[in-house]
């Protein structure tokens, strides 16, 4: 789990609680893993590297010229099961600004931007069936589909998928449960909710935090439900109502599954 504006790195046992952090001296992003042990990718402000539990100290630097702008950072990413990374940027001193770009990353592709003038990218994730990629723009409240070619490297007829009003709150990180479901956090809005394939929203979970930031599925059967919030753009008023806003919390019986997630696969080209 990532601390983005405290850039630090966590990790977190859901039962017992943070076992090691790490800090960094810029904004982290995102944490993908790989499959070396110890060996995690991360989505620095500034670009992407490489993190060895056994050399905290050093990052080893992969790839910076992407978002490229002293003003932008990376935002959010995930991985395929090809190992391609996909990943965001936005415009950090303004993030009003519909400068923010989609990109895809490997050492033999490099860095591809696939499309453009979004303002804060979330997401992003490839649905189950490997068809398409999903995207939030948050703060125009828009969920993304584009096909996916056939090699997944290629997107293609992007189409709104879901639209959020601001008072539905601001659509933030998601993933896909085992039926194809999409789980939305939802930022401003103290909540999750389940969006069928059709693009309609089935359920809203309430959250005991204002701006839920992230939700995924964890535990050996993918079977517990945890979200992430932020401390953080709240009242006073606020501030009491939510007295455990930028914690993880757990959703119970929400009778779902998750889908296993992917590691970048660390060969020779990325040493």
């Amino acid at each position: 789990m990532t601390d983005i504006v405290h850039g630090q790195l966590l990790d977190i046992d859901i039962d017992t609680g943070v076992s090691q952090n790490w800090t960094f001296d810029e904004p982290l992003a995102w944490v993908l893993k790989t499959q070396r042990p110890g060996t995690y990718l991360l989505g620095m402000g500034s670009g992407i590297a490489r993190f060895e539990i056994d050399q905290p100290q050093h990052l080893h630097w992969i790839n910076r010229e992407f978002p490229g702008h002293r003003s932008h950072r990376l935002n959010d990413a995930c991985v395929d099961a090809r190992g391609l990374v996909w990943l965001g940027s936005m415009n950090s001193a303004r993030p009003l600004a519909t400068d923010g770009q989609l990109a895809s990353f490997s050492p033999q592709q490099g860095m591809r931007i696939h499309d453009q003038h979004f303002t804060v990218t979330n997401g992003p994730v490839i649905s189950g069936n490997g068809q398409h990629l999903y995207l939030n723009d948050t703060l125009q409240g828009k969920v993304y589909r584009y096909s996916l070619s056939a090699d997944g490297t290629t997107l293609s007829d992007r189409q709104i998928f879901a639209q959020f009003e601001s008072a539905q709150g601001y659509p933030d990180g998601m993933c896909f449960d085992s039926r194809g479901h999409l789980w939305v956090a939802l930022w401003g809005a103290a909540s999750v909710v389940e969006i069928n394939p059709e693009g309609i929203v089935v359920r809203q979970v309430a959250v005991p935090a204002k701006n839920v930031t992230n939700v995924c599925f964890g535990g050996p059967r993918l079977d517990r439900m945890i979200v992430s919030t932020a401390a953080m753009d709240m009242s006073s008023e606020e501030n009491r109502q939510y007295p455990k806003a930028g914690g993880l919390f757990e959703i119970l019986d929400h009778g779902c599954v998750g889908l296993p997630t992917y590691s970048v696969n660390m060969d020779a080209p990325w040493t």
